[in-house]
């Protein structure tokens, strides 16, 4: 996966400019933080729960909307795992749920013993210093591709001397991979859908 460093020698290669190398970096932290939802697979964070705990902290960088599942094994040393569904505020706790309790996720009913958990969530991508170099992105090579097109747009648009026509086919790119990742990441989606509550998949 490309560095931090490469992608922006890659775009003051292509694209000769008077840009900072702060601002290069802050344009690019945009496009992450913009596109986030897309951007990041999924990924498995495993604790154990405690007997009369209902409170539980979320891995670093993830809320409770980036998670997409839970499943808490039905006895101590289980393989085999129980299904939560998340519960919105004006849903009752009923069942096996999870939900959001102040920035922490909650479970309802709380646990009674220590027992294996597994949560899948959606990573949240890597955000770069001006200073960084050899940090490297956690997103889709093609996700890294799309973010170099916008930024050269954006900064072909910049200045006293906006190169107009540059930016269009910069955007033109951009807006090409993004059809490609959508269709890959609704594909995948499906795929995870369809065997999210096996538990052998866990």
């Amino acid at each position: 996966m490309e560095t931090i460093g490469q992608v922006k020698t890659y775009i003051n290669e292509l694209l000769p400019n008077g840009v900072s190398s702060t601002t290069i970096v802050t344009l690019i932290n945009n496009e992450l933080r913009k596109n986030w939802d897309y951007l990041t697979s999924t990924a498995l964070y495993s604790f154990n729960t405690s007997s009369g705990v209902g409170v539980y902290s979320l891995p670093t960088d993830v809320t409770i909307g980036m998670v997409s599942g839970l499943q808490i094994a039905n006895t101590t040393g289980s393989t085999y795992y129980q299904k939560y569904d998340f519960s919105g505020f004006d849903n009752d706790l009923t069942g096996f749920k999870y939900y959001d309790m102040l920035g922490e996720m909650g479970v309802y009913p709380v646990p009674d013993n220590t027992y294996s958990a597994l949560l899948r969530h959606q990573e949240y991508p890597t955000l770069f210093n001006s200073t960084d170099i050899s940090v490297q992105f956690n997103v889709d090579q093609d996700w890294v591709d799309y973010i170099k097109f916008k930024v050269m747009a954006r900064i072909a648009k910049a200045g006293n001397a906006p190169d107009v026509d540059l930016a269009n086919g910069y955007e033109s790119d951009a807006k090409e991979l993004w059809r490609r990742i959508k269709m890959k990441s609704s594909k995948e989606k499906v795929k995870v859908n369809n065997n999210r509550w096996s538990y052998k998949d866990w």
